[in-house]
């Protein structure tokens, strides 16, 4: 089985924004588990664990949704807890621009991937990228001050061109995000 997910990446440019605009954060919650520079993407949809063999049915899906997409920028801004202030167990980077087509890529996807994943997932899809995972609510007591400095910021525009399909393996220090197969929009 491979643990599987279809998702998009971010300019290394802005990756390297984003870790730089947070390193105080990271200092100064260091028991938020923050997510690597190197695994910071947008899930479009988890598909959890695959057979090897269904692999193949996935990529030719993702091709197809490929075709019917055509790129676009995409901006990455802001700073916020999710659920809320009240019970954070994530913290994450909002979008703007763009953010009505990446609902509809994701729909897309989901919509795909109705035909051969069984989810019972009902969650409306909420656009963010996962910056760091809070345990505990205590570790990020005292953040909720931090997010009026974040409220405004602007990490930059990615181009959206690709999407990926990536395995994710956990290890002792955190999972690893390996890119399995990459399609360009509009092609």
């Amino acid at each position: 089985m491979v643990r599987t997910f279809i998702g998009i990446s971010l300019e290394p440019s802005i990756v390297a924004e984003i870790s730089q605009e947070l390193s105080y954060l990271k200092h100064k919650f260091p028991n938020i588990k923050w997510v690597k520079s190197q695994n910071i993407h947008i899930t479009l949809k988890f598909l959890g664990n695959v057979e090897p063999n269904d692999l193949r049915i996935i990529f030719n899906e993702v091709s197809q949704i490929g075709k019917t997409i055509l790129p676009f920028a995409l901006s990455i801004q802001s700073v916020t807890l999710l659920p809320d202030s009240k019970r954070p167990r994530v913290v994450c980077a909002g979008t703007g621009m763009g953010t009505e087509e990446l609902v509809a890529l994701q729909g897309k996807v989901d919509e795909c991937c109705a035909n051969f994943i069984n989810s019972n997932d009902k969650k409306i899809y909420s656009p963010h990228f996962t910056l760091g995972r809070i345990k505990k609510p205590s570790y990020a007591l005292g953040f909720e001050e931090y997010l009026s400095d974040f409220d405004n910021i602007d990490f930059g525009i990615t181009d959206v061109d690709e999407l990926v399909v990536y395995m994710s393996e956990l290890g002792n220090n955190g999972a690893e995000y390996s890119p399995m197969y990459k399609v360009r929009l509009g092609e």
